[in-house]
């Protein structure tokens, strides 16, 4: 399985231009952690990151999803055991619902997405000067809600 995982993410990875072009654009992004890899990768592909991988992995991956305005690590905003949501933040579930259900229930096949390496993606930002909050936090002052 461990195969799969690595040719999943080394097939998605994205270079240091395309890092810049998804920084410009402001898009939130969020960590994904299966416990042995750690990566970034849209808010708005969660769905298919998460059909994709759990395709990728034979169903047999458990994610933690960490949307920094809505969990962290010890509270992580989603989990997931292969495709199916263990427990997802409520407004973060309205986000994603209808895409990973259309994704789980019909040949829809899920869309190639950008995995960013987090190192690659630390030194882009470095270069870029921007900061973490500005990647990661759509609203700074959002009340963080690790109840549900």
């Amino acid at each position: 399985m461990l195969d799969r995982r690595v040719k999943y993410l080394k097939s998605n990875y994205c270079k240091e231009k395309e890092i810049r072009k998804i920084l410009e654009s402001k898009e939130k992004l969020v960590y994904a952690d299966d416990g042995m890899y750690e990566v970034v990768i849209k808010k708005s592909d969660i769905p298919d990151y998460i059909v994709g991988y759990a395709n990728a992995c034979g169903h047999s991956v458990v994610l933690k999803i960490i949307d920094q305005d809505r969990g962290d690590y010890y509270n992580p905003t989603i989990t997931t055991i292969g495709w199916f949501l263990d427990k997802c933040h409520p407004k973060t579930r309205e986000e994603i619902i209808d895409r990973l259900v259309l994704l789980q229930t019909t040949d829809e096949k899920p869309k190639k997405i950008p995995v960013i390496d987090e190192d690659l993606l630390n030194k882009v930002m470095n270069e870029l000067g921007i900061d973490w909050e500005q990647a990661f936090k759509e609203n700074i002052n959002e009340n963080i809600e690790y109840e549900y």
